[in-house]
């Protein structure tokens, strides 16, 4: 997972460059890590309907704060409990990313970074279309860090 330790920083890195257009922001994501978890934290809660998605701002005074809700899967078996680890795990990624910066960087400004550091054309969509911007993003991102493993069988 050295691979996508070292990707995420440089994604960090790129994304802070290119539109934290100075406003606060996190330098690593370890350090948006601690300031999430001594925000509002990481919930497993209905909030999301697409799996994840943040609210508050870990910067911005006054605001409510910082956290990453992440739907819980509904019927994890015994045998599904890895993989349902996993996705909440890379859940957690995709959306303390977001939290970033004060205002927030959104799924284009993320897809626009990762697409920068892969020498990529980026795509065209529209601005408003975060669905298929984050799903650029997580495509950029599942190359360095996996997103993807196959729930177990019966074991």
């Amino acid at each position: 997972m050295k691979d996508c330790a070292d990707y995420v920083q440089k994604l960090i890195n790129e994304t802070n460059r290119r539109f934290a257009n100075g406003n606060p922001h996190i330098t690593s994501f370890w350090d948006g890590y601690s300031r999430i978890n001594d925000a509002g934290g990481y919930q497993l809660d209905g909030v999301a309907s697409n799996g994840g998605t943040v609210s508050g701002d870990l910067f911005a005074d006054g605001a409510e704060p910082g956290t990453v809700h992440i739907t819980p899967d509904r019927a994890a078996g015994v045998a599904q409990v890895g993989w349902a680890q996993h996705r909440y795990a890379y859940k957690a990624l995709h959306e303390t990313l977001h939290l970033g910066k004060r205002g927030w960087y959104f799924d284009e400004d993320l897809a626009r970074a990762a697409y920068s550091l892969a020498g990529k054309t980026e795509p065209n969509y529209a601005s408003d279309d975060y669905l298929s911007w984050s799903g650029a993003f997580d495509t950029m991102l599942g190359q360095h860090c996996p997103n993807d493993i196959t729930p177990l069988a019966n074991p």
